[in-house]
């Protein structure tokens, strides 16, 4: 049982004291008002605006890159202006339309930047990890993905993609 499965379970099995009980004899939260027969599920994080969100300033670019014109798409981040917030965003993209271009060199300092601003990176982890398995490298992509693992305390969509590509490499 996971963590969040051991805690849904405890807590749906935690019953207040007999002055907790609404007019109809169900047990309620105290506090919310929720009957404990209900299944409590925990909160999730407000959805942060990502580089892949459809109101991104990304969102024309993302559209290039679902059509494969990685050129274009690369034209235009590079043009696009820096911002503070999503800097690292921009050069993963950068990086990873260089790489789908065809120009690996490119693609790999362009990683290297976004790590720089954010080591935490995800995406641009999984995406340099990509870059290593197409250079051969792949004991610095499993490497990516320990990062990434250490990262994402639950599992994403960074991870099992690396993860696929790494499996499929050594198959092949």
């Amino acid at each position: 049982m996971s963590n969040e499965q051991n805690f849904i379970h405890n807590l749906n099995r935690f019953r207040f004291h007999r002055s907790n009980f609404c007019g109809n004899g169900v047990e309620v939260h105290p506090l919310h008002q929720v009957p404990l027969t209900q299944r409590v599920t925990p909160r999730r994080r407000p959805m942060t605006l990502g580089p892949y969100s459809p109101t991104s300033r990304f969102k024309d670019i993302n559209k290039l890159i679902k059509l494969e014109k990685f050129a274009e798409a690369h034209k235009l981040l590079k043009n696009l202006k820096k911002v503070n917030t999503d800097e690292a965003d921009r050069l993963n993209l950068l990086g990873f339309t260089a790489r789908k271009s065809g120009d690996l060199t490119t693609a790999g300092d362009y990683y290297q930047q976004a790590l720089a601003l954010n080591p935490k990176h995800t995406g641009a982890l999984e995406y340099q990890g990509e870059l290593f398995i197409q250079l051969g490298k792949i004991e610095l992509a499993k490497a990516n993905l320990a990062k990434i693992d250490k990262i994402c305390w639950l599992p994403c969509s960074a991870e099992r993609d690396l993860k696929k590509a790494i499996e499929k490499s050594i198959t092949n």
